[in-house]
Formats: structure tokens, sequence, C-alpha cells
């Protein structure tokens, strides 16, 4: 039987910003993919990277990826306890209701976007327990 030692893992999404190419560099090892919502054309883009999370393997392959970032693209970045909130029926809040909050209020700055996911997320719950952090980062491209 493996030891507990031999069970732990942890995700990672590792992001390189150059803000003079407007370019963000990144790998992902098992994170829930970041949420690029991209000014022109309008769309909801999941930053996904072939990628698993460190220490199931002892030799994790990670795929490096690159996008440009336009004037007006939002990317969010969260944990798991965002989307895997759950209200009193068992219902998660999901990718969607996040994509959506992003789409509905770009035009908020990233500190009221970060508040209003939050608020979101908090009222969504109720009063059923959450179990894992709820943990956001908002970078908006000018």
């Amino acid at each position: 039987m493996r030891g507990l030692e031999d069970c732990l893992f942890v995700t990672l999404f590792y992001a390189i910003l150059d803000s003079k190419k407007r370019t963000l560099t990144y790998v992902n090892a098992g994170h829930n993919p970041p949420i690029l919502l991209q000014r022109e054309p309008s769309k909801t883009v999941l930053l996904k990277a072939r990628g698993i999370a460190l220490g199931v393997v002892d030799d994790a392959d990670l795929e490096s990826a690159e996008l440009e970032l336009k004037s007006g693209d939002v990317l969010v970045l969260y944990t798991d306890g965002v989307t895997e909130a759950v209200n009193e029926n068992k219902e998660e809040f999901g990718l969607e209701r996040v994509a959506g909050l992003i789409r509905d209020n770009r035009e908020l700055s990233a500190h009221d976007m970060i508040e209003k996911i939050k608020d979101e997320v908090t009222a969504f719950g109720g009063a059923q327990p959450q179990y894992d952090d709820i943990t956001l980062m908002v970078l908006k491209a000018g």
C-alpha cells in the first residue's frame, strides 16, 4: 500500500506577461483553465495547455502556449472553489456562470469584477458550507 506522501499533487497555472510585446506565455499543470474574454472578436476562450498536475508522475510533460493580449481583453484566473461552490440543491456554480459574469461585467474594474464574482458565488451558495477556497485574479488589457 502506498503511503500518503505518494498521493500528493498540486495543480499550477504559471504565466509570464510581457507588457511590451503584449503577450502571455503560460503552462497549465492540471489547473482550472483561466477564462479569456476577447474584445475582438468578442468570444470566450479557455486557456488550456497540455499538462498534468505536478506530483502525479515523476516527469510531467507540460506544453507551453502563448497568446497576444489586445486592448479590452479580460483574463480571469480562478480556483476550483469558484466553479465548484454548491448551493442547497447540491448544484455547482459552474464555469458557464463565471463566464457569463465576466461577459456581463467586462466594463468593471478588475477589483470590482473580483468583488462581483465573489458576491455572486456567496449568494449562490447561501447557507451551504463551502469546502474549498475561492481565489480570483483579473487582468484587464488596456
